[in-house]
This record gives structure tokens, C-alpha cells and sequence, in this order.
């Protein structure tokens, strides 16, 4: 299943609430993969924080040791505890999200999702998990859209993200969310017939790599259309 959990818990500091993008432009709900350094703010959390952290991190990697011995249920159990001890874990919320995700709570989905992001507002996991969410599960390419927009301004469309890419000749993993994200926002485009847009941001994404069948699929299909 594509509904997947974090495999790598961050503690809230130094740019550790960072996750990457799958480079599978198809790919669904995704777990956090570590950090970016070089391409996410600094969060440097309050003593407060930081105590709640640490009483919720065991749980977090109990969640993910039940997980991987294939006890959902108590995994979800361990998860939803590290969420009650520190509401502001983003990898804990996007876990949480996932679990239910799978289970097909979709409302309840969306909630952790956007908890993560409202604890970490340049997560690209959350926002790339709860777009799929809405596009896939809760089939509302207008909300879709809506949260690429937000991913791409939040983890794209900055100033010194743009300079940092510049001078890192666009990591692979920039590469990737910009793809990934323009795909995402091109399909939900395409669905609500706003075709200009749909091929503006199809474009833009085949301007990162021309070697990008999803890209060139849709475009087919709009112009076909």
C-alpha cells in the first residue's frame, strides 16, 4: 500500500522537520525520508517543546517498531499517544495521518495532515500527503490544487530556496518536489478544465527534466481534449 507511515522520527530543531519528496512522480502518501539541511528553515524550539519531544518520541518509534512487525492497530495506539504528549510532532501527525489514511477515515486523515503542517508550515510530506488525499481519496481536485499551491509557495517558490538551488545546480531532491508538485497540480487542473493553468504548470515541470512521462501523459490528454 502506498499509505505509509515516517520511518524517520526528527527532533524539533536544527532544520529537522525537514522530509523529502519520493522521486516517483506516481507515488501517494509518503513517509518522511530525514533532513534537507540546505533547504529548510531552522526551527529552534522552546524548552517546553523540547520536554514534550522527548516524552512523545518513544512512543513515535514504538508506533514504528509495531508497524514493522505488522500490528497496526497497536502502532496506531503508539502513535496517537506521541500526538497527545506533543501535538507539534510533524512527523508524528503525518504518521497518524497515514495510519488512518489506510483505514480510510478520511476526515480524520486530513486533520493529522494538516496538523503536521501547522506544526512545520515547510513540511512537504504533509502537504504533499494531504493533496494526494484530497485528490485521490476525497476526489476534490479543487482542494488539491489548492494544497500544491501552498507547497510550492512553502517549499518551492522562495527566494532564498530559488538561490539555494541555483547554487547547489538544483539538488536532485529540489528536482524532485518541483516535479512531483507541478504533475500533482497540473492533473487537478486539468480535472476542473482550467487548461491554460494545468498547461502552464505541466510545463514547468517538464522545464526541471523533459525526461518526465507523467508530464507528457497529461499533456497529451489536454491537448488531445
Amino acid at each position: 500500500t502506498h499509505w505509509r507511515p515516517s520511518r524517520a522520527p526528527q527532533a524539533p530543531n536544527a532544520a529537522r522537520a525537514a522530509a523529502h519528496a519520493s522521486t516517483n512522480t506516481n507515488a501517494g502518501i509518503q513517509p518522511s525520508r530525514g533532513a534537507l539541511p540546505q533547504s529548510e528553515p531552522i526551527q529552534k524550539p522552546t524548552d517546553e517543546a523540547t520536554t514534550a519531544y522527548e516524552r512523545a518520541h518513544p512512543w513515535f518509534r514504538l508506533g514504528i517498531l509495531y508497524d514493522l512487525l505488522g500490528k497496526p492497530d497497536d502502532a496506531l495506539r503508539a502513535v496517537r499517544r506521541a500526538v497527545e504528549l506533543y501535538p507539534g510532532f510533524a512527523e508524528a501527525q503525518n504518521t497518524l495521518g497515514a495510519h488512518l489514511a489506510g483505514r480510510k477515515e478520511v476526515r480524520a486523515a486530513e486533520a493529522a495532515f494538516r496538523a503536521a503542517i501547522d506544526a512545520n508550515p515547510h513540511y512537504f510530506t504533509g502537504y504533499w500527503n494531504l493533496g494526494r488525499l484530497n485528490y485521490e481519496e476525497m476526489q476534490d481536485p479543487a482542494k488539491a490544487e489548492e494544497t500544491y499551491r501552498a507547497a510550492l509557495e512553502a517549499t518551492l517558490d522562495r527566494g532564498w530556496f530559488r538561490a539555494l538551488g541555483a547554487f547547489f545546480r538544483t539538488p536532485t531532491a529540489l528536482m524532485n518536489r518541483e516535479i512531483v508538485l507541478c504533475n500533482a497540480l497540473g492533473k487537478s487542473l486539468y480535472l476542473q478544465k482550467k487548461y491554460d493553468e494545468a498547461e502552464d504548470a505541466l510545463k514547468r515541470s517538464l522545464a526541471v527534466t523533459d525526461d518526465n512521462y507523467e508530464a507528457h501523459a497529461t499533456l497529451f490528454v489536454l491537448y488531445r481534449d
